[in-house]
């Protein structure tokens, strides 16, 4: 996520990370600091984003993506186990590269 952010940043593309965990605290400031985290990342109660994702919880499987065009409508739902954690970079690039020139058009 993070090379896809420091690609497409400065073109506008904006990432929010939201960890799950029964006690997810002092887990994601880890993360953050191990892995230069340089966008937002929180966390939320395992009910919120499995209603969120519209999956039940015995099916959230992470990670799990979800984007967004700029117009705040979803343009994609990745619950995890799917296929486009498979070549996850590969696929993320690709969609964010899309989503980013169908902005500059409108």
């Amino acid at each position: 996520m993070q090379k896809v952010i420091n690609e497409f940043g400065p073109k506008g593309f904006k990432a929010i990370a939201v960890a799950v965990d029964q006690n997810p605290e002092p887990l994601v400031k880890e993360f953050a600091k191990t892995y230069k985290i340089s966008f937002p990342l929180g966390w939320a109660p395992i009910a919120d984003i499995c209603q969120f994702m519209d999956l039940k919880p015995e099916k959230l499987y992470v990670p799990a993506m979800t984007l967004f065009d700029s117009n705040h409508k979803l343009r994609g739902r990745y619950p995890g186990g799917s296929a486009f954690f498979n070549m996850e970079e590969v696929n993320l690039r690709n969609m964010v590269e899309m989503l980013v020139k169908q902005a500059r058009k409108v």
